[in-house]
């Protein structure tokens, strides 16, 4: 399947609201199993967790794709060329060392909620930054 680059910029936006929707899901789903001071230690370690990952990591890398994307050549790619090959590989061990982490009983929930909803709220701002980018680029 082939697209028009700017449209693989609204995929990628897409892409990036699903997962992070996702790991917001799951982060809430343990929600029930901790207590109030869990609750509270857990929120606010996730606000670190995704000032943080936005900041430094989830602006620079969007903004990076985005210019990456825009450069491809061709009047249509590939629409699965919203990531390089290195990021892809990023991604599969990201979903293993998560998967690996949640299943393992020893590690309570609360310690992981601040990292999947940290994540994902910065994953969420990262997707505006690709429909911003979409909407004012959409000849």
């Amino acid at each position: 399947m082939r697209v028009r680059n700017i449209q693989l910029i609204l995929i990628t936006g897409i892409i990036w609201i699903a997962v992070s929707i996702m790991l917001m899901k799951r982060a809430i789903g343990w929600i029930s199993e901790f207590t109030v001071d869990q609750i509270i230690i857990a929120v606010a370690f996730s606000v670190i967790i995704t000032f943080v990952k936005t900041r430094f990591i989830f602006i620079k890398v969007t903004n990076e794709n985005i210019e990456r994307i825009m450069n491809l050549n061709g009047p249509k790619v590939s629409a699965f060329a919203f990531h390089t090959l290195k990021f892809y590989f990023l991604i599969v061990l990201m979903i293993g060392g998560g998967t690996l982490l949640r299943n393992l009983e020893f590690i309570p929930k609360y310690t992981l909620f601040p990292i999947y909803a940290g994540v994902s709220v910065a994953m969420l701002y990262a997707s505006i930054l690709y429909f911003i980018y979409y909407k004012k680029n959409l000849n």
